[in-house]
Parts: C-alpha cells; structure tokens; sequence
C-alpha cells in the first residue's frame, strides 16, 4: 500500500508545468494544462516609440489528443494594450515541427512585451519551442 502523502506528491508533482532546456536549443513545456492558460515563452522590454514588433519560432505540441491545438501570440504582459494579444498564430498535435511568426507596426508606450501560448484543451501535453525570436524594430514609416 502507498503512504497517501506519497501519493499526494506525485498528484501535485504531476499537475504542475516545467520547463527543461537541453542542450539542443529546444525549450519544452511539460505537464496537465487548462484550456487557455497561457505559458511563458519570451519577455521585452522597450522604451515608447513606434515598432515594428513581431515573433518567430518553430513549435511542436506533443498531446494524446489529436485535436489539441495551441494558440500563440504577443502579450502586454500589464494586459493594458488588448489589441496586442488579438492576433494569433497556430499549430497542431501532431503536425510536427510548425514555424510561427507575425510583425505589425504600432506606436507603443514604455512597455513589457511577451510571447504567449496557450492550449485550447485541457490535459497533459508538451510544448517545444525552437529559435524563439522577439523583436522590437525602432520605425519611422507611417505606412
């Protein structure tokens, strides 16, 4: 018989997320997530001014379910920009490798920026994220 705080642990040990990263340049994201509940990839800070702000990365999401999909994005990380997080871009349990990325320009405040990605379902599954790039391009076009 299993001592029950034995067996508590492991519950707790296996709802939470980790994050592990190798020596291959890949970040994973282990562990049972809710739907919508953004992980952490990448923060930037910038002074106020106009940038062309975007992302690249590669991602792959391993899950049992082959509908899960997760949805990423840019972040206002103090959520006062709402536009910011409007735009998101996609990948699918077992499409393998997707690469993702998205650039607009906007007039900005000092400001934290930050990739997001969320599942749309919940439950265990792993997120790996590869050549994570967050940028922030001072711009004078006003196009």
């Amino acid at each position: 018989m299993r001592h029950p705080a034995i067996v508590a642990l492991a519950v707790l040990a296996a709802v939470g997320l980790t994050a592990c990263v190798p020596s291959d340049g890949i970040t994973s994201f282990t562990g049972y997530h809710r739907g919508g509940e953004s992980v952490r990839i990448e923060n930037l800070t910038i002074a106020d001014g106009r940038y062309r702000i975007g992302y690249a990365m590669d991602v792959q999401l391993l899950s049992r379910d082959p509908e899960a999909v997760v949805r990423c994005g840019i972040v206002d990380n103090n959520g006062t920009i709402e536009y910011l997080g409007q735009v998101k871009t996609e990948a699918r349990a077992g499409d393998g490798w997707v690469r993702l990325a998205w650039e607009a320009t906007y007039d900005l405040p000092e400001i934290t920026l930050g990739i997001r990605c969320a599942p749309t379902t919940a439950g265990v599954f792993t997120l790996r994220v590869r050549d994570v790039a967050l940028t922030a391009l001072p711009t004078a076009d006003y196009r």
